[in-house]
């Protein structure tokens, strides 16, 4: 669609054609993004019950913001806008919590009783902002790469 509102004259018909491209393309993002932090959350809880004694790490909290800032670099590198990236973190805690609750469904003595920290709702801002940080970095620095050069055929 972007194609065809760059190759017309009426400008109108141009800026209607690329908001629809943008409506159609938002939701895509933000579940792309959604699945992966909502990965990145059921993960961090079985890897607490494989590791019990990971449970009583210092740098848990730390460890989980640097894995939120290189997934949204990734993300951000990929093509994922940045506040997309930041609005699908939000899944992040609900899905250790539901995997928490899954786990002591099924294993009640061994199952983690948190997802290793409060989740207080600062945590999730907190999240949400290295989120959009890194997706928003991500593109910066894709902005200032050069642009590939094609190759001639000889």
């Amino acid at each position: 669609m972007e194609h065809e509102a760059a190759s017309v004259e009426d400008q109108g018909w141009a800026r209607e054609t690329r908001r629809a491209a943008w409506l159609l393309g938002w939701p895509r993002a933000v579940g792309v993004s959604a699945a992966v932090f909502a990965a990145l959350g059921c993960g961090q809880v079985t890897g607490l019950l494989l590791w019990p004694q990971a449970q009583a790490w210092p740098h848990l909290w730390t460890a989980t913001m640097l894995a939120v800032g290189a997934l949204s670099l990734v993300l951000g590198r990929c093509g994922v806008r940045d506040w997309a990236v930041a609005l699908g973190t939000a899944a992040f805690l609900p899905a250790a919590w539901m995997t928490v609750l899954t786990l002591q469904a099924l294993w009640p003595t061994q199952a983690p009783m948190t997802p290793g920290f409060s989740d207080d709702s600062f945590r999730i801002a907190v999240l949400m902002v290295i989120a959009w940080n890194g997706a928003g970095l991500a593109h910066r620095l894709s902005d200032l790469r050069p642009p590939r050069r094609k190759r001639q055929a000889t």
